[in-house]
């Protein structure tokens, strides 16, 4: 599209009305999906940072369970080598 032609497109000089609201609805429907998208990525930031604590929680639960049974273990074997 020539510069002129475009420019008239615009300021309304050419197409009129309707040409503009289809521009501002164009550009109200792409302002609302970028908000959908910025509202999903930080759901899905929050769920991941969510998921990050939980899964190393778990994972610290886990290793203490290990550590106790090996020092349950441990002492049994200890107190078996200690009696007569």
């Amino acid at each position: 599209m020539h510069e002129l032609e475009h420019a008239s497109v615009i300021d309304g000089s050419v197409g009129g009305p309707m040409v503009i609201d289809s521009l501002q609805s164009m550009a109200a429907r792409s302002a609302g999906q970028a908000y959908a998208v910025d509202e999903t990525m930080r759901a899905g930031l929050e769920f991941a940072l969510e998921k990050r604590r939980v899964d190393a929680g778990n994972a610290l639960e886990s290793a203490h369970g290990r550590m106790t049974t090996e020092l349950v273990n441990s002492l049994r074997q200890l107190t078996a080598q200690l009696k007569p």
